[in-house]
């Protein structure tokens, strides 16, 4: 099976006269030689490991065998365990059965004797509360008359509050009449001041516009100058651009001729960087190489003897393995004695539970059992003694199957290393060629650069005196640019000036508007003070008269003040000997209640006692019971359990018998394969040398042909670069210098006609007199116009106003205007637009100035084989010359495109530059007549049109002047006078609503203590509809523009309800809203809002702001209890020397906060009630710090006895107070023992 067959030698034959190569690099013979071993062998090692695997499936069977016998057992042996178990646990339940029953017995006793006694306690209890019944109700009775006397307390300390309010709030109410009768006074005289100043004001600023006219005029003129200077300044920098451009042209050709040839140094310089390192690279490559060759060479040298060593270890593995089996045959011919034994002692068993019951039978069961117990953990250990041989035989087999394939790799990976050993021969060889072919590069590429550098330094002397003027014509370019520069800062400084004159005037005009306004409002405020200083006088008269009958009333609240006090005091005492008798019999009460809970509690016990016997009862028989069934379930599945192991063991032996015939079957596959492989080794081996031979021949031939093409393609290549460069640059240099020279001379005669045009045209336009005229007879009209406006805006509302005050106080204008203008500017498009048209040739790209923009890669390229010989390759061999024709045509087309290339850019720009230049001096004029006439014609127009602008307005404003001041003063008496008429008649049919300040406003408590923490509040204003007619029922809007956030609202906006023609109306509930349980006691209360009135003729709407204000007062609510001991001791004794003192006791008085923020502490008083000759109070008052909300504060009062008190009550109250108001009142009655 290890030979070829006779048919395979047959095919082999063909394929070698087939190839046509010589023998010693026939690759593609000894290749196919190699594809049927390999396939031969693989098939063969196929079939070895399909037999391995059959081997692993017998082996996991029989450990799945094996597993299942290790359970059955586990489960035969726990199932006689629990048997046994069962049986003795069913004699416990019975006697603990019976001793339940009898403890029912003694339970059911005791049930009875506390129901009797339950009985008795109950009727003890009805009789107190009949008791109880009658001081109850007279403590009721007392509690309703002390509310009553509190309730009319409380009415008429909220009487005498209101009261007191009231009279301040008058006394006040006069104060602010008085002061607001001096405040009058004195806006009055202030304004009887003031009125002469104004006037002189108004003088001053009228002269003041009258000079900045002049200035205004005079700047115009300035500014005209320095932009016709501007312009010409511009013109020479542009000059002096075109200058700098042509220099740096100049230059730049230069700079062209030199880059091709330092682009084409620093390619061969980079080229022959890379040669050196890939000449490097290759040397560090070959010496790599020669190391793994050695290296690979010692691995090979050590492998045999690894593999000898693991077939020895696989001879002893077998010998244990056989050793294991031996021992574990032993060991289970000692199981099958042992299961016989336990047959009989079971059968034994059986057949005495069925005869007659004695002890002597019992004793025989027990020595049974035992026996039996004994049997089954000997069973158990032969088990294990079986499953660990199991173990142990798996375990030397895998050791087998690990060693086996270790030969197998080993094996394996001696073949590996031939095989890399002749790849890195064969890669030494090929780096050598490629050694030799980069060093012959390398020689040529250096004599190349050589040349170029000496190039490089004939073009140095020709730059210097080039860059020098490109230097000379830039700071000629930059003094222009300053100068240009200088002129702007002029222009924009003139412009500057300009502007501020006239805002300047157009402040004076407003400020002289206003201060004729503020004359005519002051004439009104003195009119005003007269007329609220005679009404507050007769209002002050009125509060006086109030304020004496209100002083009146509460004199006489104090006297009924006293007397319902005097009452309270003495209900409060009987009171609180009613609580004394209710305190002692509830004591009692509580005492029963307690005797009767305890009783009731042992009857619970008792009977919960019985039903947890009965229950344990019941579950002990159901458990009984349930065991008795599970011993019978035992005794039917203990013998299925044991035949069960019976089957699987005879599983197993057949298993184990059918694995030795299957290892036998692999061990023969096993040998073919590695055989077979060994062969093919040996194959692949004469493949590669073979190939690597051929590989190394066919670099020669390449080697050869490329070289030959080098220089036939550079000469071929410099001829047609020289044809292609002289039609191209020839093409675009005329084209682009054409272009270039028209539009230079279209943009000259644009500037020079321009700059001439706008002179001479601006000039003739504003000596212009017929314009000037024009302008004045138009500007007379709209002088009267604007007269005419100005005293409408002005004198309309002033008259309006003028009557609405006779009504209500008020006034309010506002008048602006502006005025803009300006010049088409085409020409300087046009100029903007050829600027911009030449600015684009300065792309390179775009004006087809440099190489990389014409050129185009040549594709079809006939190759000169004049050159070529390829009769030296290796033999003549066929293949091989053929590798040689393609390598030359290859180089030859590769070295073609590079000189080409390299030609062509050294010689395009210089070419370029010579054909530009000479078409753009001949083209240069063409266009400078035409565009120069265009220029000055449209230029001239414009100017002049511009001029005459000037004299027009020269002329418009000073005919607006005299219109506007001859008309004025007619306009403004007329429209006066109107808005004075439609004012008084709008009035009379319309409403006019504002807030009514005689009436202030306020935020209203809901309580007579004022606005406390938590408490409810109205917001309160009054209104006033002063025209004539009613308002309807949206007219006037309220709405809530802020509040501070220790109040909410229930509302922000609502409508006032209808107000009647020239009446009052009084809002108690504008809004409604609640102080924030967390407010801060003493922060400010505010609400500010917006109140909407209808609008009239001059405005759709008016508004006021209106702002309400109070502070928060603290709301000391709190919850209180006391902590104390009800039974306490008189005395204590002390242990040496033996005698006794007083004794003192605590009562904890606890404060839980409602609220946060409230300031200070709550006093605590003590009063003794009953009892005061048996103690006394050792601090009667004191203090505790105010809790935050749901936080807690605490404090202590102390009482000490002073005589003996065996069996007394004692009485003490507490009060709590937060600065004089009780806040809560707490009693303690206290048992002494």
């Amino acid at each position: 099976m290890n030979k070829l067959s006779f048919v395979t030698l047959c095919a082999l034959v063909q394929m070698a006269q087939a190839s046509g190569l010589p023998t010693e690099i026939d690759y593609k013979t000894a290749g196919d030689k190699y594809n049927i071993a390999k396939t031969q062998s693989d098939s063969a090692r196929y079939s070895a490991n399909r037999a391995a695997q059959l081997i692993e499936q017998a082996q996991e069977l029989i450990e799945q065998h094996l597993q299942s016998l290790s359970v059955l057992n586990s489960q035969l042996n726990s199932g006689r365990s629990e048997k046994i178990e069962l049986e003795l646990l069913i004699e416990t339940l019975r006697n603990e059965i019976a001793r339940l029953n009898s403890a029912n017995t003694d339970l059911n006793n005791q049930k009875y004797t506390l129901s009797n006694r339950i009985q008795s306690i109950e009727s003890d209890i009805s009789q107190i509360r009949r008791e109880l019944e009658r001081p109850l109700q007279e403590r009721s009775n007392l509690q309703n008359d002390l509310a009553q006397i509190n309730n009319t307390h409380r009415e008429l300390m909220n009487e005498r509050e209101r009261l007191a309010s009231a009279l301040n709030d008058l006394t006040r109410q006069i104060d602010r009449l008085e002061r607001q009768i001096q405040a009058d006074r004195n806006e009055a005289e202030q304004a009887r001041i003031e009125i002469p100043n104004l006037r002189q004001d108004i003088k001053n600023h009228q002269d003041k516009i009258s000079r900045n006219e002049t200035e205004i005029s005079r700047l115009q003129q300035e500014k005209q100058q320095l932009q016709f200077k501007l312009q010409s300044t511009q013109r020479e920098v542009d000059r002096a651009q075109s200058d700098l451009r042509q220099a740096q042209a100049n230059l730049k050709t230069v700079q062209d001729k030199l880059s091709p040839l330092t682009t084409k140094l620093r390619n061969l310089e980079s080229k022959q960087a890379n040669l050196q390192s890939s000449i490097n690279s290759t040397k560090n490559k070959i010496d790599s190489k020669k190391s793994e060759i050695s290296r690979l060479q010692s691995q090979k040298q050590s492998l045999p003897n690894e593999i000898s060593s693991l077939r020895r270890e696989i001879q002893s593995l077998n010998s244990k393995f056989s050793q294991s089996k031996s021992d574990q045959n032993r060991v289970k011919s000692e199981l099958s004695r042992v299961d016989s034994e336990y047959n009989s002692v079971q059968a034994e068993i059986q057949r005495l539970r069925q005869g007659p019951v004695n002890d002597q039978t019992r004793q025989k069961l027990v020595e049974l059992r035992n026996e039996m117990k004994r049997l089954v953990d000997k069973k158990a250990v032969l088990q294990r003694e079986i499953t660990n041989f199991d173990n142990q035989q798996r375990q030397i087999q895998s050791s087998i199957s690990s060693s086996e394939r270790q030969i197998s790799s080993k094996e394996n990976e001696l073949s590996n290393l031939e095989s890399k050993i002749s790849q890195a021969r064969n890669e030494i060889s090929q780096l050598q060629n490629q050694l030799s072919n980069e060093s012959s590069q390398l020689s040529s590429v250096s004599q190349q650069v050589q040349s170029v550098r000496s190039e490089l330094s004939q073009y140095d002397s020709q730059i210097r005196p080039l860059e020098a003027a490109v230097e000379r014509e830039r700071r000629t370019l930059s003094n222009k640019e300053s100068e240009l520069s200088s002129v702007n800062k002029q222009v924009t400084q003139v412009q500057t000036n300009l502007k501020q004159t006239r805002d300047e005037n157009d402040q004076l005009t407003s400020k002289i508007s206003n201060k004729k306004q503020k004359m005519s409002n002051l004439q009104d405020v003195i009119a005003r003070a007269k007329n609220e200083i005679a009404q507050n006088q007769q209002k002050i008269s009125r509060k006086e008269s109030e304020r004496s009958n209100g002083e009146r009333r509460l004199r006489t609240l104090d006297v009924d003040l006293d007397r319902v006090v005097n009452n309270r005091v003495s209900v409060e005492r009987r009171l609180s000997d009613v609580n004394s008798t209710i305190s002692s019999l509830e004591y009692r009460l509580e005492n029963t209640i307690k005797e009767k809970s305890r009783f009731a509690s042992e009857l619970d016990r008792v009977q919960d006692e019985l039903s947890r016997n009965f229950a344990t009862i019941d579950e002990n028989n159901n458990r009984a019971e349930s065991s008795r069934y599970r011993v019978v379930e035992l005794e039917r599945l203990i013998p299925q359990l044991e035949n069960e192991i019976l089957s699987t063991d005879r599983k197993v032996v057949d298993l184990r018998s059918s694995l030795t015939g299957l290892e036998l079957d692999f061990d023969q596959k096993n040998k073919i394969a590695t055989q077979l492989e060994a062969d093919t080794k040996s194959l692949k081996s004469t493949y590669d040398t073979k190939r690597s031979l051929y590989a190394r021949y066919d670099n020669e031939a390449r080697t050869i042909g490329s070289s030959q093409s080098q220089a036939s393609a550079v000469a071929d290549s410099q001829e047609l670069a020289e044809r292609d460069t002289q039609e191209v640059a020839s093409k675009y240099g005329q084209l682009i210098g054409l272009q270039l020279g028209t539009l230079d001379g279209s943009l000259r005669g644009l500037v020079e006609g321009k700059e001439l045009g706008e002179r001479e045209g601006y000039d003739a336009g504003v000596n212009s007199p017929e314009d000037f005229e024009l302008g004045r007879k138009d500007g007379i009209a709209l002088g009267k116009q604007k007269a005419s406006d100005f005293a409408k805006s002005i004198s309309y509302p002033q008259g309006f106003e003028d009557k609405r005050s006779e009504i209500l106080d008020g006034s309010s204008l506002a008048q602006k205007e502006s005025l803009v203008s300006f010049m088409p500017k085409s020409l300087d498009r046009e100029i903007e637009d050829l600027k911009a048209q030449i600015a684009k040739y300065d792309d390179k790209v775009f004006a087809k100035a440099t190489p990389e923009s014409t050129y185009v890669d040549l594709v079809d390229i006939k190759v000169n084989t004049k050159e070529r010989d390829c009769s030296n390759v290796y033999k003549n061999v066929s293949d091989l010359v053929l590798s040689c024709e393609q390598a030359f045509k290859t180089s030859y087309v590769e070295t073609f495109k590079e000189n080409h290339r390299d030609t062509y850019f050294a010689n395009y720009t210089t070419k370029y530059t010579e054909y530009r230049t000479a078409s753009f001096n001949s083209s240069k004029d063409l266009k400078y007549p035409e565009f120069y006439k265009h220029a000055y014609d449209e230029a001239f127009l414009l100017s002049k049109n511009e001029g005459a602008k000037v004299a027009f307005q020269n002329g418009f404003k000073d005919g607006e002047q005299a219109g506007y001041s001859d008309y004025l003063p007619v306009e403004q008496k007329r429209f006066f006078e109107m808005g004075n008429r439609d004012a008084e008649l709008f009035f009379a049919t319309n409403s006019l609503v504002r807030q009514d300040h005689e009436t202030p406003v306020a935020i209203i408590a809901s309580t007579d203590k004022g606005l406390l923490q938590g408490t409810k509040f109205d917001l309160a204003m009054a209104l006033k509809n002063f025209g004539g007619a009613s308002t309807s029922d949206r007219d006037v809007q309220i709405e809530v523009l802020s509040s501070t956030d220790n109040i909410t609202l229930d509302a922000q906006r609502r409508f006032a309800p209808v107000i009647a023609k020239r009446s009052k109306l009084d809002l108690n509930d504008v809004f409604k809203g609640q102080v924030n349980e967390s407010a801060m006691p003493g922060s400010v209360i505010s609400v500010k809002t917006k109140l909407t009135y209808p609008g009239d003729t001059l405005n759709s709407s008016y508004s006021e702001v209106v702002t309400f204000s109070d502070k928060v007062k603290v709301n000391p609510e709190v919850n209180s209890d006391l902590s104390f001991d009800s039974k306490v001791e008189w005395r204590k004794w002390k242990p040496w020397p033996l005698k006794w003192v007083y004794r003192s006791h605590a009562i904890k008085v606890k404060l839980k906060g409602l609220r946060d923020h409230i300031p200070g502490n709550y006093d605590v008083k003590a009063e003794i009630l009953t009892g005061e000759k048996y103690i006394s109070i050792t601090s009667s008052k004191t203090q505790i710090s105010a809790p935050g909300m749901a936080q807690e504060s605490e404090a202590s009062v102390t009482y000490k006895f002073k005589k003996e008190a065996k069996d007394q009550k004692l009485s003490i109250r507490l009060i709590i107070s937060y600065e004089g108001e009780v806040v809560g009142t707490h009693t303690a009655n206290i048992k002494v023992d």
